[in-house]
């Protein structure tokens, strides 16, 4: 067999560019990954506004923009043909994005770091059924994304309810979905096995429910309470405290999912403290409110929870 010392040198110079680039590409993401205002802000428990973008659309011709999910719910999800977690989370995702198609719930798919052909193969294969969109524009470097897939779940006035890192499941997405559909003024039907302070939500069926979340060592976290409780004759107020005693709250109990936290904590999408949610007598999650609210915001809460 011929030897070809040129065509061996040019192979292993390639290899080489290969390498360096994704040494590159890893060492950018370490050094980018703590700098984002927009991501930090969120986990630092705030809720803040989600960049601006607009960007072309893979699925059909057109754009999709922020402005244009604006009064819905939305999730975005950055994902990648080449991404064997992305077409692990795929079937829920196409699951969720029906069911919660008529409650207003605007998904759309994120693709970054691909060839357009390859995401629409990827699309066709895994019979995607919602909008998806070609990143040429630094939008996941706006929103902190380093690797596929992430999840962003945003309310209707744009502003973020939670941000995934890894794939995503039904059950640990929807929860954000109903805090994000009370958020942009719907009612998210609940479980009605869904987990409240030790009983369940089924057994609380027909009476209006305010409750609220709470830490030690919380600054607003005993001005909410007594908001909270002063609304006791027009709601059933519980508090929860969760990693230590609240005076005035009962314990959640430990979440049995493996994500840690408050089972009812986890089961309502509350990602930060102090929070105050209010269920109407049908079961359906009308308002997610974070931090310390106005009294007549947490009125107003009350009075939609009562509504129904």
């Amino acid at each position: 067999m011929p030897d070809h010392p040129p065509v061996r040198r040019a192979l292993s110079a390639s290899a080489i560019g290969l390498l360096l680039a994704l040494v590159a590409l890893f060492a950018w993401q370490l050094a980018n990954r703590d700098n984002n205002a927009f991501r930090d802000a969120l986990r630092a428990g705030k809720t803040p506004e989600a960049p601006a973008f607009t960007l072309p659309r893979l699925d059909h011709a057109g754009t999709i923009s922020r402005q244009s999910l604006a009064g819905h719910a939305a999730v975005l999800n950055f994902w990648a043909s080449w991404c064997p977690p992305c077409a692990d989370e795929a079937p829920d995702l196409n699951a969720l994005s029906i069911r919660y198609e008529a409650q207003g719930v605007r998904f759309v798919g994120v693709d970054f770091n691909d060839a357009v052909d390859e995401a629409r193969a990827f699309a066709k294969r895994h019979d995607v059924p919602y909008a998806l969109v070609h990143d040429t524009r630094g939008v996941r470097q706006a929103f902190g994304v380093t690797g596929p897939p992430e999840t962003y779940v945003l309310d209707g006035t744009g502003h973020a309810v939670v941000h995934i890192e890894g794939p995503v499941d039904a059950p640990l997405l929807e929860p954000y979905l109903r805090v994000a559909i009370a958020r942009s003024g719907g009612a998210a039907p609940l479980d009605p096995a869904t987990p409240i302070g030790g009983g369940k939500l089924s057994s609380m069926s027909g009476t209006p429910l305010l409750i609220a979340f709470v830490t030690p060592n919380c600054g607003d976290c005993g001005a909410l309470l007594q908001r909270a409780t002063a609304l006791r004759g027009h709601a059933r107020v519980i508090a929860l405290s969760e990693s230590g005693v609240v005076q005035g709250a009962a314990a959640d109990p430990p979440d049995t999912t493996g994500r840690g936290g408050g089972a009812t904590q986890r089961a309502l999408g509350v990602t930060a403290f102090p929070a105050l949610l209010a269920i109407d007598g049908r079961g359906r999650l009308v308002a997610a409110l974070s931090g310390l609210p106005a009294a007549a915001t947490v009125r107003a809460a009350v009075r939609r929870a009562g509504a129904a």
